[in-house]
Order: structure tokens, then C-alpha cells, then sequence
């Protein structure tokens, strides 16, 4: 077992942080988890034993026996006594999500583009002025003969005696990425195919303030974009903003009419697609994702840019 291909996968994909506040059977149980919906383990593979896991990861046998009791208490594995562990295959009641599949070498390699382009925007655009010639007019260099620095050495040294600021620097634990981080990512990789880190989020302020970024860097003048009749009014006119054309798309009990797209809007006309899910209106209609996911991911036609605002509070609670 310690030489079959499963050893390899394990050594390749398994990574854990015995410091942060995460215990390091879930770590691991999430990361087997997402290597079997991303197909690196298939339905009827059998994973080493508890033994020969505590040895592969260099962890307690106890930490091992937890692992697959995690796997097997969330119907990803089946134990069998004297025979071993398996894997099972999830019966999956909604539309299956295509996530791409990478070489076993390549499985933390990103794509480095995307399915669609960035709209250049002012003020993202960097400020370093790269030129080729051999002399060039711009506003130049601080002169640093003129800065006080024997005055700004002084205030730093008194600052730096402060006890009340030695106390703020000596925290430890603000280096590690927060709860809030930690727990998003295992969500995301569990529901939605992905194997990503904290290092791949950034964290908005708002809805609205996520909204305008993509909406400044995807959306271009008089780009088409679909919402409901029921939809956020803050979203909608962040769009205005940008310059697109809104569309409202009937609302039923499921969600956003998808018969009603294909009926009434031609191919590659459609630049984005704003689902607020699980928002709750006057008229105390969901708008569920089920139809989004059903859409984006339709065999034979182009994917538009989705954007699925959901509400997570509940899981975090």
C-alpha cells in the first residue's frame, strides 16, 4: 500500500497546518474530500489504512481513524471491516458542476487567464511609468537630502519605547488567516468543486462594494445584463453605472425564468447575469440558484458571467 498510486496522491495533494485553530483530521478529511470531487479518486478506490495513513502524514493513528470517520460520516467513504476503506460516489440531486480536472503535477497550478476578458479600469491602473527611452520628463524622485531625518529618528525611537505598542506587536496569531477565511474556503470546496486557500479570496466590505468591482473590471458600455423583476435595487444601479443594458427576466417559484433566456436572447448576446439568491422581498420570493447553475453550465452554449450573491450567515452561525 505504501507504493500504490494512492501514497502518491496523498504525499502530492495533502498539505496541513498544525498551528492554526482548525484540527488536522478536518484539514486533511476537506482535501481528500476535494480530490474526490475533482476525480483524482474514483468510486471504488481503496485508501490505505489507518496505519499506513498516520506513517504517509506523520500524524497519530488516532488523528488517521478520525480522518475516515469524518469521510465515512459525511457518505464520502465506506469502512468495511477487514477489508478496508472505499470510496463512494455522491448522488447528486442538482446539475452537476464541471470543474476543470489537472494532472496530479498540476493540481495547485491556476490558469493564468480567464473565459472572459477584463475591462480596463483608471483607477486600478498601475502608477509605475515603464519607459524605454533615455531620459524622461515626469514629476521625478524625492529629494532625500531634504527630509528631517535626524527629526523623524527621534520620534520613531520614542514610538518605539512605547510599552502600549510593544503589547500591539506582540500578537502572534494576527499573521494566521481568520476563522472567517478558513471556514469560506472549506464551504466553497465542498459545494462548489474548488481547491482554493484564503490567498485566492479578498474580503469586501458589502455586496455593493464586490459588485462594483467586477462591474468595473467585466463590464463594458452597453453590455447586456440580466436580473430578475425581483433584484436588488443597490446591484442594479451599480450596473447603470457601468454602462449596461439592463434586462428583467421573469421570476416563478424556482428562481429566474431559464426557458425565457433561451427563448428571447440569441447567442453571445448575454455579458452577465446577476442571480441574488436566497434574497427575501415584499413579496417573499427566493430566488433560488438552481436555474443559474442550470444555465451556466448547459451543454452546447456560451457561458456568461454569473455573478450569485448568496447569503451565508446561516452556515456560519
Amino acid at each position: 500500500m505504501i507504493d500504490s498510486p494512492v501514497f502518491t496522491l496523498f504525499k502530492q495533494l495533502i498539505t496541513f497546518d498544525k498551528k492554526i485553530p482548525q484540527p488536522v483530521y478536518i484539514q486533511v478529511s476537506q482535501q481528500i474530500i476535494n480530490a474526490i470531487q475533482r476525480r483524482y479518486l474514483t468510486k471504488g478506490t481503496i485508501l490505505p489504512g489507518t496505519r499506513n495513513l498516520s506513517k504517509i502524514l506523520n500524524v497519530h493513528r488516532n488523528t488517521a481513524v478520525a480522518i475516515y470517520d469524518e469521510l465515512a460520516s459525511q457518505g464520502w467513504v465506506e469502512i468495511i471491516p477487514n477489508k478496508g476503506t472505499f470510496v463512494l460516489e455522491i448522488v447528486k440531486k442538482s446539475p452537476k458542476i464541471k470543474t476543470a480536472t489537472n494532472r496530479i503535477n498540476q493540481a495547485h497550478n491556476y490558469s493564468k487567464s480567464t473565459g472572459f476578458p477584463f475591462q480596463k479600469s483608471f483607477n486600478l491602473a498601475s502608477t509605475n511609468q515603464i519607459v524605454n527611452t533615455e531620459y524622461s520628463l515626469n514629476d521625478g524622485q524625492p529629494d532625500l537630502r531634504l527630509h528631517p531625518v535626524h527629526q523623524f529618528t527621534r520620534w520613531y525611537s520614542a514610538a518605539m519605547k512605547r510599552k502600549t505598542l510593544i503589547k500591539k506587536w506582540n500578537r502572534p496569531n494576527e499573521s494566521f488567516y481568520s476563522l472567517f477565511e478558513t471556514q469560506l474556503c472549506n464551504f466553497l470546496n465542498a459545494t462548489r468543486g474548488f481547491h482554493i486557500n484564503p490567498n485566492n479570496l479578498i474580503s469586501t466590505r458589502s455586496t455593493e462594494m464586490s459588485l462594483y468591482i467586477v462591474s468595473q473590471l467585466l463590464i463594458k458600455q452597453n453590455d447586456i445584463v440580466l436580473v430578475g423583476n425581483i433584484s436588488n435595487y443597490s446591484a442594479n444601479m451599480i450596473f447603470q453605472q457601468a454602462g449596461a443594458k439592463m434586462k428583467t427576466i421573469p421570476v416563478d417559484k424556482d428562481g429566474l425564468d431559464i426557458e425565457y433566456i433561451k427563448k428571447h436572447f440569441v447567442k453571445r448576446s448575454i455579458r452577465c447575469v446577476y442571480i441574488c439568491a436566497h434574497r427575501e422581498r415584499e413579496s417573499n420570493v427566493y430566488v433560488l440558484c438552481t436555474p443559474a447553475t442550470e444555465m451556466c453550465f448547459c451543454s452546447n452554449k456560451p457561458n456568461p458571467l454569473v455573478h450569485v450573491v448568496a447569503r451565508l450567515e446561516k452556515f456560519f452561525d
